[in-house]
């Protein structure tokens, strides 16, 4: 009788381990699973807006207005453009044409006409980015200056029909709050699962469950974790932290392009 109950306690723990053992690994396989889509939309997301951004300053009345800045008919007929190809956006913050010096000379909000974004070292450095990469300059997500929402920013030379000479630029970008909303819609009814979306070179959040994080440095051990490991050259992988009761496993996907990383939890 000891036999038959020791062999039917071993035979529950050992169906008990393997079970708890599928259980996890039916886990990490959604997570891997959450996190490859995640950083898949993410991409997908980022070059549709560079593409309507890089569209727009192929406008031949964006040329003409920035190859004769004082002439009130192509200033009228890029104002107009700027106005409807902005009105079919969604979700952006703004849409402008600016001289090579930043010199704003039409906008989707007609008040910020005249405005220099620019100077100095900061002027040198963007007009250094848009040559270097001959064109579109993608600088990532920032806390706008005008709305302090959270927008992705990006700039795209204007050249001339030659293909070489640069006229001027134009500048614009979502709200990523529309992104947000893409990756949350990733997550099936009932899915628990939670996710960060941190910038590893500011050390800052982007997405955050706890909305009041966005934008701040990060001090959680956790995302410093997968950020140190990103930075030794580990772009995707796995970190185990200490949660409340027990220990649990991160999955991350670092976004070379953009310096960005997207965990999954």
């Amino acid at each position: 009788m000891l036999i038959v109950t020791l062999c039917m306690g071993l035979l529950y723990f050992t169906a008990n381990k393997t079970m708890n053992s599928m259980m996890q690994e039916s886990e990490r396989s959604h997570m891997e699973s959450m996190l490859k889509g995640q950083a898949g939309l993410v991409e997908e997301y980022v070059m549709h807006q560079e593409d309507l951004l890089s569209a727009y300053s192929k406008s031949q009345s964006v040329k003409a207005l920035l190859k004769d800045t004082e002439n009130k008919e192509k200033f009228n007929a890029a104002q107009d453009y700027t106005v409807k190809y902005y009105e079919g956006l969604e979700n952006w913050e703004g849409l402008y044409i600016g001289e090579w010096n930043t010199h704003v000379i039409a906008h989707s909000n007609p008040k910020v006409i005249g405005v220099v974004t620019r100077e100095g070292e900061g002027l040198k450095a963007l007009q250094d980015e848009m040559t270097s990469r001959n064109g579109l300059y993608d600088a990532g997500i920032i806390a706008s200056p005008a709305s302090g929402k959270l927008i992705l920013s990006m700039y795209c030379p204007v050249f001339d029909n030659d293909g070489k000479t640069i006229l001027g630029y134009v500048g614009g970008g979502p709200f990523v709050e529309g992104l947000e909303t893409l990756l949350d819609e990733l997550k099936s009814e009932g899915d628990t699962a939670g996710y960060y979306m941190i910038n590893v070179e500011t050390g800052t959040y982007i997405f955050a469950d706890d909305k009041s994080l966005i934008a701040t440095e990060m001090h959680d051990e956790m995302l410093i974790n997968i950020m140190d490991e990103i930075k030794k050259g580990q772009s995707t992988g796995e970190v185990v932290y200490q949660g409340t009761d027990e220990k649990y496993i991160a999955a991350y996907d670092y976004i070379d392009e953009h310096g960005w990383a997207v965990v999954s939890l």
